[in-house]
């Protein structure tokens, strides 16, 4: 087993690591997108990396890889996947794909250099982290938390 990819999210030019939403399934089902996702490797047990931007306060799924078994890779938003050379993931480029999310989503930075390696982080793993609030896919607030979550 060892470290599981994150998804990135870019915010002001500047990437993160997506941490938290607190209801991730309305924020990106692969589902309802036609894609069943499974483990390429031990790297991305769900099967897929989402890729975030947030973009004049406007939040987008810009990229999406994903692994399905069945080989079944449908259109998402006019974009075909792509087979990724030397990886089991087919890629969804420039997807600039709107989302509608409500609720609260926690981006981290800096991984602290004790969790480095591991298998599975969390909020308290990151130096820098950020709650931001949108409603209906745009960003209405946002906090430093950086003080809030800690470790065990």
């Amino acid at each position: 087993m060892c470290q599981q990819r994150t998804d990135p999210f870019v915010w002001d030019n500047k990437e993160y690591v997506f941490l938290h939403a607190d209801d991730v399934y309305s924020l990106f089902d692969p589902d309802g997108y036609g894609l069943v996702p499974s483990e390429p490797d031990t790297s991305c047990y769900k099967g897929f990396i989402v890729h975030f931007k947030l973009k004049k306060s406007q939040l987008y799924l810009s990229k999406l890889e994903v692994y399905c078994e069945d080989g079944n890779y449908p259109l998402i938003n006019k974009v075909k996947a792509h087979k990724e050379l030397f990886d089991s993931f087919y890629v969804y480029r420039n997807l600039n794909l709107p989302l509608k999310y409500t609720g609260n989503i926690v981006i981290g930075t800096e991984l602290k250099e004790r969790y480095r390696g591991r298998t599975f982080t969390g909020l308290h793993s990151y130096e820098k982290t950020y709650d931001l609030h949108f409603v209906n896919g745009v960003l209405g607030n946002y906090v430093d938390s950086s003080d809030k979550y800690f470790g065990f």
